[in-house]
């Protein structure tokens, strides 16, 4: 089972339009990840792309993500790395000089 889990309802929106488009029903859970839902140690993987790694409370989120994972399981993080967003320009275009 794949649950995606959204804190507004403009992503999720998106992600139901895009599952429809692929020949996928994916269950979305309208929230935050710093409380999910679901029972303990229901999930094989948790993955954050670019959403709980960077807007949610470290010391909630991961916490919650420990408490869904079965033994064994795998918490993934997407997102940029630091350095790279601090060496981008705050105006005009991106190039391949650090600022």
């Amino acid at each position: 089972m794949i649950v995606v889990s959204q804190p507004d309802g403009v992503s999720r929106l998106g992600l139901r339009q895009s599952g429809v488009r692929h020949g996928l029903r994916l269950p979305l859970h309208l929230g935050d990840a710093e409380a999910v839902p679901f029972a303990d140690a229901s999930f094989d993987l948790a993955m954050s792309e670019y959403g709980a790694s960077i807007w949610c409370d470290p010391r909630r989120w991961i916490p919650e993500a420990a408490r869904l994972l079965r033994p064994g399981g795998q918490l993934i993080f997407m997102r940029n790395a630091t350095l790279a967003v601090l060496g981008l320009p705050d105006k005009g275009k991106i190039t391949h000089r650090l600022v």
